[in-house]
């Protein structure tokens, strides 16, 4: 199923291509389906559609920013987030290859360590370029993330492997060692990843998951580098093993001067807003994470490094000792985070004009 899902994934990415003509904008954004499952389909007339997807909105837009009641003008339309993904060029590759972000990204701020890769069946020694034994490694970590060499978004394909009293458990679900091994040979092309204990403001709020930050940070037509979005995500019990919006996680804003969170909001509630967590009750609202201003300038540092970089997506962790940790860096957003806050006016919007890449209205 892997493959196959891998290769629906290619031929996506080419009808992106194909679709990214001006004259088919209409019809690739008319067919978008669905991706957040809310239980029902959202209502809208066909003179909303038509209007709507001519501006390069989507129907989950239409429902998930209430755009019968907002004013579109505010918001960044589908058709322009897809924009942001070819804005650094050819060098964007480099942002989707987990492989590479290690030997490259890690030279400069901590990311998790690869244990091993697995690839036709095989785990390989990242470091010794042979083969090695994952279950020696597991018992050794107790615990580590699995996820697909290649980036494909939602936090598909990703997780959790423990070795807990003799046994092992992907996903919470016990397994024997030879079904652990046979489960994760047949996965196509995989690493293997320690697992970042997380920061304990973080781990109050959701335990059962890693909890995110994205920080976006872009370089702005002064030639300054810039903060331009933070937002905290946190996992239910949902999304878990992830956290993301599209499995079902909540997202909080993060005040960029002063690392306050906001109340949270999840993409299949949008009426709805959470002061607490949905499942465990604790405080989300007015937290400030610890660090903050050391997390800003340490990625904007970093980015500096790479300059032919315009714009890129940082998913990072605080682990327990308050150190900074990046899982990833994106080539692109989905800006569900407009859910909180539009962003056509705000630091990212701006950017994305600086850039061409808004329509004009």
């Amino acid at each position: 199923m892997k493959k196959i899902y891998r290769k629906y994934l290619k031929i996506v990415e080419k009808i992106k291509a194909i679709f990214s003509k001006k004259r088919l904008k209409l019809y690739y954004i008319w067919m978008h389906k669905y991706k957040v499952n809310i239980g029902v389909e959202p209502k809208w007339s066909l003179r909303e559609k038509i209007k709507y997807n001519r501006l390069g909105f989507t129907n989950e837009d239409y429902f998930i920013f209430n755009l019968k009641e907002n004013d579109y003008k505010n918001y960044i339309s589908f058709w322009e987030r897809l924009r942001l993904e070819g804005i650094n060029g050819r060098l964007s590759v480099f942002l989707g290859e987990k492989l590479m972000f290690e030997r490259i990204f890690g030279n400069f701020i901590g990311v998790p360590h690869i244990n091993c890769w697995v690839k036709n069946a095989t785990f390989i020694d990242m470091d010794a370029g042979k083969p090695v034994d994952i279950i020696s490694i597991l018992k050794s970590k107790k615990k580590l993330i699995s996820k697909p060499t290649r980036s494909v978004g939602g936090g598909t394909g990703i997780h959790k492997i423990e070795y807990i009293n003799g046994k092992t458990i992907i996903d919470d679900k016990e397994c024997s060692s030879e079904q652990f091994l046979k489960e994760t040979a047949s996965w196509e092309e995989y690493i293997f990843v320690d697992y970042i204990n997380q920061a304990k403001y973080s781990d109050k709020i959701f335990s059962e998951t890693v909890n995110t930050i994205r920080i976006i940070t872009a370089i702005r037509k002064t030639g300054d580098f810039e903060v331009v979005l933070a937002v905290h995500r946190f996992g239910t019990e949902q999304s878990k093993p992830v956290d993301n919006a599209s499995s079902g996680g909540i997202f909080a804003s993060i005040n960029i001067e002063t690392g306050v969170l906001s109340s949270a909001v999840r993409e299949t509630e949008p009426d709805r807003t959470y002061f607490e967590h949905p499942d465990t009750e604790a405080q989300i609202e007015g937290i400030i994470i610890p660090n903050w201003e050391h997390i800003k300038q340490k990625v904007l540092s970093v980015h500096r490094r790479f300059p032919y970089y315009s714009f890129l997506a940082w998913d990072i962790v605080q682990d327990e000792n308050g150190d900074t940790c990046v899982l990833e860096i994106n080539r692109g957003s989905d800006l569900m985070w407009q859910m909180i806050t539009p962003l056509r006016h705000e630091p990212l919007g701006e950017f994305m004009r600086e850039n061409g890449l808004l329509d004009k209205w």
